[in-house]
């Protein structure tokens, strides 16, 4: 995790260990001109285990507890919920990698599905209450019309589980993400050379987002 020091004051710095494949990188900062504070994190869910993914997950909502103001991102291992992407999933008759198909797919009612529910968990509304997190490519899509902001982003080369999905994912608590003024799925050379997985770059109004974080609408643990 990387943090600009001319534009943000690092406050506090937390790792989440307990349970999670991957430690959680969780520092706070606090953006120049505010006095309220922004937690960010740095995630890698469970490529493994999907009940895991979900443990996993449930930690991170409390980074949007609320009065708390936080933007998340990573490789979720898990795929978007909503309806609106379900074509895009994948055809597990077409994956040949057994392991694969045991490492993102769950029993409902007896039928293997692919594993959608840390997504749901972050950005789902439950009950008619607005979710924990905002999923910024969704976003994106949706509120911006940004074209190609649910552009697939991993397996960029390689073949044996089955064609590109969208499991790198960036979230934000509803007041951050409302200052999102572009988002882009990265495609090049140099990031062919370095990874199968595309960076995912979110752009934000820094004075939105300082609104964003003033005292009266966010404070952070």
């Amino acid at each position: 995790m990387y943090v600009d020091p001319k534009l943000c004051e690092p406050t506090e710095r937390f790792e989440h260990t307990t349970g999670m494949w991957h430690p959680v990188s969780n520092p706070v900062v606090r953006l120049k001109g505010t006095t309220g504070k922004l937690s960010l994190a740095s995630i890698h869910l469970c490529s493994f285990d999907p009940d895991r993914r979900v443990n996993e997950t449930r930690r991170l909502t409390t980074l949007g507890k609320p009065g708390m103001a936080a933007i998340i991102g990573g490789d979720c291992n898990s795929y978007p919920h909503r309806e609106s992407e379900a074509q895009d999933l994948p055809d597990w008759e077409d994956v040949a990698d057994r392991s694969h198909f045991e490492h993102r797919t769950i029993d409902v009612g007896g039928v293997r599905v692919s594993d959608t529910r840390p997504d749901h968990i972050l950005s789902g509304t439950h009950h008619g209450h607005q979710p924990v997190f905002v999923e910024l490519g969704q976003y994106a899509a949706t509120e911006l019309h940004i074209p190609g902001a649910l552009a697939p982003t991993a397996s960029l080369w390689r073949t044996d589980q089955g064609p590109m999905r969208r499991i790198d994912r960036i979230y934000a608590t509803p007041q951050v993400a409302d200052a999102l003024t572009d988002l882009k799925v990265i495609v090049n050379d140099d990031v062919r050379e370095a990874s199968d997985h595309c960076p995912v770059m979110a752009t934000f109004s820094l004075s939105r987002l300082r609104k964003a974080l003033s005292p009266a609408t966010s404070t952070a643990a």
